[in-house]
């Protein structure tokens, strides 16, 4: 954000990255946690460490400093993925 600016666009492309490891958040491995790392071929297994805990931390921390984001990711997923 602070080299490619706040605006819309922006907002939708980090909510479309950031989706996935909201869903892993939700649906795999350790629930609630992001795994340490995943497989770089597809299907991306989670791999490693089953919880890290600042990776839900900056997950956290992105969704709460734009509000904008938040809105994106709260019409695109079940409320418990995003409510911190």
């Amino acid at each position: 954000m602070a080299v490619h600016g706040q605006h819309q666009g922006n907002f939708e492309l980090i909510a479309e990255r950031l989706l996935p490891l909201i869903q892993h958040m939700n649906e795999e491995a350790c629930i609630g946690s992001i795994s340490e790392i995943f497989d770089g071929d597809e299907p991306h297994r989670p791999m490693g460490c089953v919880a890290q805990a600042w990776s839900v931390a900056e997950v956290t921390r992105v969704v709460l400093k734009y509000p904008q984001l938040r809105e994106i990711l709260e019409s695109t997923v079940a409320p418990p993925a995003v409510a911190v």
